[in-house]
């Protein structure tokens, strides 16, 4: 998928002056990509969803193992760490979203 994101439609890093000085200056960048990129980062978010989804959905069925082979807690733990990130990552966004110097840190 990846790879045929690459090919279709490249994301450009694009870097420009904040202060426009002359000499040196600090610059402040940002990639941006056409509207396939954002067809491809909604497929990838509803993929990795989807792969979430099925992961928690095999260790709910497989809770009732005896506990000296149950690792599906554990499992269990790394994917609700995954589900935090989906969470949280939206709203980082949108704090950040109007600030330059911030986004590229």
């Amino acid at each position: 998928v990846l790879s045929i994101w690459m090919i279709i439609d490249n994301p450009k890093w694009e870097r420009k002056c904040a202060n426009g000085g002359n000499g040196f200056c600090t610059s402040v960048g940002q990639c941006s990509g056409g509207h396939a990129s954002i067809a491809f980062i909604g497929f990838l978010l509803i993929l990795h969803v989807a792969y979430l989804v099925h992961v928690l959905w095999i260790c709910y069925e497989v809770r009732t193992i005896p506990q000296e082979f149950a690792e599906h807690k554990w499992v269990t733990a790394a994917c609700i760490s995954a589900v935090e990130v989906h969470i949280i990552a939206p709203l980082v966004v949108a704090l950040v979203w109007t600030a330059p110097v911030t986004k590229t840190l």
